[in-house]
């Protein structure tokens, strides 16, 4: 009787129906929240908390890493110790610190409650340009222009294993969240997957590059499929498993900066999915993931995905940023969408999924 009781009945059911219809015919976009100031240079990288995605922490060409709390937009940390600009900040899965990658050449680990350097890795004999914390609380990777990837036992002051991974540059680094694949970009074209525990080199995936270079890497959140950027303008979307390409998207210029892209991690209010990234005509381009299934029209002569919304930009949106937006992501806890932008404007802004009006 009671499980007869959670069934829905014909007349609920087809009620059902009717309001998921509705529901995906609605419209939705991102709105302005508030803007987030103090950094004095270009924002390379913004990262919700991981855990309860209250916080943010940036990473900025004026050598510092600053912690906000999202919901009044107060800097709450700001931890100094670099002596050049910083390229990438990762947080630690426990969410309470984080790491950060400087063209000083050195990584270092933050308690951010303190402000206090935990770790300081060195190793790398160029800058380093991307560094993230691993699911264990004492790994670390990371990515050199010096063409090597260096993957860190925080327990010890030298890494545990030197990759000689790329021909060019190391741009992007990034591992899954069992810590057992990692994946790395380069401006050698080159997408390569990793066994984290043996540092072998499991696959090349030549054709990502497709002659043109690599700017960025990462897993999606639930592990199945790789974002990668290309310095082409073209964003595209790789099979984790079969490391086959699936989808290309456009729609941004990217033809200077390594910009950071992002998926989102919770439903809206029509439950679409969202790619996002920033574009260096200062606004932000957004590709509704479930709408390409439906409408082969989206795509363009290339097979490339058009671009369904573009927001942000100063001219259309007041609260817009005046110079290329750099970097994005995504909170795990809220359809809330963070963005950095480069020097000129060096501003944060949050943004928010809404039903159109």
């Amino acid at each position: 009787m009671e499980e007869a009781a959670c069934e829905a009945s014909p007349p609920a059911a087809q009620a059902k129906g009717r309001s998921s219809e509705k529901r995906s015919r609605e419209e939705s976009t991102f709105a302005f929240v508030r803007a987030i100031e103090g950094h004095e240079g270009t924002v390379s990288t913004v990262r919700f908390q991981p855990t309860s995605g209250k916080l943010l922490a940036s990473a900025s060409a004026d050598r510092t890493v600053r912690i906000w709390d999202c919901e009044t937009g107060n800097q709450t940390q700001i931890l100094r110790g670099h002596e050049a600009g910083l390229n990438d900040v990762s947080w630690r899965k426990n969410g309470g610190g984080v790491c950060s990658a400087s063209d000083d050449s050195t990584v270092n680990v933050w308690n951010v409650e303190t402000g206090d350097v935990e770790r300081r890795l060195q190793g790398h004999t160029n800058l380093v340009f991307s560094a993230r914390c691993g699911t264990s609380e004492n790994l670390v990777v990371s990515g050199s222009f010096d063409e090597t990837v260096r993957v860190w036992d925080m327990r010890v002051e030298e890494a545990v294993r030197v990759l000689n991974a790329h021909s060019d540059p190391v741009t992007s680094v990034d591992i899954d969240h069992e810590d057992g694949l990692m994946v790395t970009a380069s401006f050698d074209g080159m997408l390569r997957i990793w066994d984290v525990s043996n540092g072998k080199c499991l696959k090349t995936i030549v054709e990502a590059g497709d002659c043109c270079p690599l700017t960025y890497a990462e897993f999606t959140p639930n592990g199945k499929f790789m974002l990668v950027m290309r310095l082409d303008g073209v964003m595209l979307l790789v099979d984790a498993d079969s490391n086959q390409i699936k989808r290309r998207y456009r729609g941004h210029i990217n033809e200077k900066y390594c910009l950071i892209p992002a998926i989102t991690r919770v439903p809206g209010p029509t439950n679409n999915r969202w790619l996002v990234s920033g574009s260096e005509d200062g606004s932000i381009a957004l590709w509704d993931v479930q709408r390409k299934k439906k409408n082969k029209k989206l795509e363009d002569q290339d097979g490339c995905v058009q671009v369904s919304q573009r927001i942000g930009h100063r001219g259309e949106f007041p609260d817009g940023h005046c110079a290329p937006v750099t970097c994005v992501d995504t909170n795990s806890t809220e359809n809330l969408v963070v963005t950095g932008s480069a020097k000129g404007d060096a501003s944060i802004r949050l943004w928010q999924e809404r039903l159109v009006e």
